[in-house]
């Protein structure tokens, strides 16, 4: 199986500490669950392994969250999740026929939080959307994502966390099963095993965190085909380890940066008939930087 149909579950699945902070000690350190960000990512270029290509990658992206209701032990959010990549191509091996791809990604996840008991907390969170170039939007580029997770605190500590995954993101429907640990040992410390997100988080005091993470990245869009006005599917998957700093600026705002290098990344381009690009491309730094609003 290719990495990038696992791609989906790493937003989620990294987000498992953070819906459940009612669970947390007062006194815990680490910051609370974040409700909007706004990010910019650089992708230094990278070659491709077949023929003499290179990829050049930047990233624009914005989500938020609002309270729908809540009651009693339920309680319901929505939000906006954009995202925008411009993907610059520099050699003869890429099939399509423009050199440079502006791509988005636009989805509205309706998320549900359960509280069964003091323990035992579930999460569904249904994300219709599109993913797209918009030059021909059509039913393909239609994007649905349904994460159905329970939470279970069976130590002081320990959380594990269980359910299923059902995802278009890669072209055709995908059924995972999703599995993890949550440890936090101290409130200034926090490691999520999380598959497929692995990351540890110091906090020394209220005004800084520290993580170090390696997280699947990418996604899969429906784009048209300048040569023949086809619509075919672009999926792009890659493996990041980064190191990440984030600075209190008050009034619940985070600056933030990670800076790491990308290694596994592949890239796919197919039609209803044929496979046109199946490619790896080499290692390459990558550096992020925005901003986080938590409350």
């Amino acid at each position: 199986m290719k990495p990038f149909l696992f791609l989906p579950l790493a937003l989620p699945l990294s987000l498992l500490a953070s819906p459940l902070e009612e669970d947390q000690v007062e006194e815990s350190f680490i910051p609370a669950y974040t409700v909007g960000q706004f990010y910019y990512s650089w992708n230094a270029d990278a070659d491709f392994d077949s023929g003499s290509d290179e990829l050049g990658n930047q990233e624009i992206g914005l989500q938020a969250n609002v309270p729908l209701f809540q009651y009693q032990a339920l309680r319901a959010t929505t939000g906006l999740r954009f995202r925008y990549n411009q993907f610059e191509f520099d050699g003869t091996t890429f099939p399509l026929g423009n050199q440079e791809l502006d791509l988005y990604r636009v989805l509205f996840p309706f998320d549900f939080w359960t509280r069964f008991q003091e323990n035992l907390t579930s999460w569904v969170r249904v994300m219709p959307g599109v993913a797209t170039d918009f030059e021909d939007l059509n039913g393909d580029a239609f994007d649905l994502t349904v994460l159905a997770l329970l939470s279970y605190g069976f130590a002081e500590d320990w959380k594990l966390i269980g359910g299923g995954y059902y995802s278009q993101d890669t072209g055709e429907a995908v059924l995972l099963p999703a599995v993890g640990l949550i440890w936090e040992p101290s409130p200034n410390s926090r490691l999520n095993l999380t598959f497929p997100r692995f990351q540890v988080l110091f906090a020394p005091n209220d005004d800084w965190l520290f993580s170090a993470s390696a997280y699947l990245n990418g996604a899969s869009w429906n784009v048209e085909d300048p040569v023949n006005g086809e619509s075919v599917q672009l999926n792009y998957g890659v493996v990041r380890l980064a190191l990440g700093a984030e600075k209190h600026l008050g009034n619940g705002f985070w600056l933030f940066g990670d800076i790491g290098y990308q290694v596994g990344q592949s890239l796919e381009i197919e039609d209803s008939s044929r496979v046109a690009l199946d490619t790896d491309i080499d290692g390459n730094l990558f550096l992020n930087l925005g901003l986080n609003y938590r409350f």
